[in-house]
């Protein structure tokens, strides 16, 4: 992994707030684009908030992305562009906790600054057989001070990345390695046969399930888009114009709930067509997204936050995942589809 090579506190903090609650393979691309586009701290800084989200379209938690750019503009505001060494410090950067301070702290700059990941908290459960809960508490605190005291005077960044790969490619969730472990004689969960009860496996929550109608509101050689706004999921993106329903609301229910509300905002609709629908998931949402192919008869100015753009401008815009879906059935669609001569 090419961050685990490099020195650099910015390329660091990029890689470490991607991860939060991001696998590394999902990783691996957006990383090395986004220093592309953004190659330092000062480039994120300056940055229009729609680059920076259209950078991170896709990787989800789009707080992430504010906050890493937040950060980018503290740390030329509060120390000159120079990013700070001091551990406080960094941990006083918009969206970065103690894990996060901790690996730029000792990748970067050398420092014994212990760290707690998926990974790691899963060895050091075992190791010491921790029991409780690793989600915070008594659980997380006893790990937290584990790493502490394991964590060496010196070569403190090879220590954290090897707790790290040790979890990642051994002491795995499922079926670990452990006759491959190299700290299998002191794995206390080993010697109490606890392996595969620790880390102690929380209840996932069940999903909700929610339904939104969507569509592809066509004028000529425009679409209807809007800017989310905050407080709404993916808020300072883009997405097709949707209202919510109920998750069992029948079809022409929903159809009419959405034609009203694209006549409110955008014109008379003259067609309404169902294309497909798109599923995917939003922290413990199970969302159906119902998409239609709309047009409107007499396009009029939108409403506060809409506009109507040409498909190559949308293109540029920031989508999240299930939106770049809908854009995909604009640019692809299926062969009853009408385009527009």
């Amino acid at each position: 992994m090419p961050w685990r090579e490099t020195r650099d506190p910015y390329a660091i903090l990029v890689s470490e707030v991607m991860l939060q609650q991001t696998t590394v393979a999902a990783v691996r691309g957006y990383y090395d684009r986004f220093l592309a586009q953004f190659p330092t701290i000062a480039d994120l800084a300056n940055a229009k908030e729609d680059e920076v989200l259209s950078a991170w379209a896709g990787l989800g938690y789009y707080r992430r992305a504010r906050n890493l750019q937040a950060a980018a503009c503290a740390v030329m505001q509060r120390h000159a562009g120079v990013f700070p060494a001091d551990f406080e410090e960094i941990l006083m950067l918009p969206g970065v906790g103690r894990y996060t301070a901790g690996a730029v702290a000792s990748s970067a700059f050398g420092q014994s600054r212990p760290i707690v990941e998926a990974n790691s908290a899963r060895v050091l459960a075992r190791l010491f057989a921790v029991k409780e809960s690793l989600k915070g508490g008594a659980g997380l605190k006893a790990l937290w001070q584990y790493s502490a005291e394991l964590l060496p005077d010196r070569n403190a960044r090879d220590h954290n990345y090897a707790l790290m790969e040790l979890g990642s490619l051994v002491c795995t969730p499922k079926n670990p390695a452990c006759t491959e472990c190299p700290v299998l004689t002191y794995c206390e969960a080993h010697r109490l046969d606890l392996v595969a009860q620790i880390p102690r496996v929380e209840p996932k929550p069940e999903k909700i399930a929610r339904a939104f109608a969507g569509a592809i509101v066509r004028h000529a050689e425009n679409v209807l888009i809007r800017r989310i706004p905050a407080g709404e999921w993916h808020a300072g993106l883009y997405e097709f114009p949707k209202v919510e329903i109920e998750p069992w609301a029948s079809e022409s229910k929903g159809q009419d709930d959405l034609k009203n509300h694209i006549s409110q905002v955008a014109g008379p609709v003259s067609k309404l067509e169902r294309l497909s629908d798109i599923r995917f998931t939003v922290t413990v949402h199970s969302v159906t997204l119902r998409v239609f192919d709309m047009k409107v008869s007499r396009r009029r100015s939108p409403a506060p936050g809409y506009f109507w753009l040409p498909v190559s401008e949308i293109e540029k815009l920031p989508l999240g995942s299930p939106q770049k879906k809908v854009l995909n059935l604009l640019k692809s669609p299926p062969e009853w589809f009408e385009v527009e001569p």
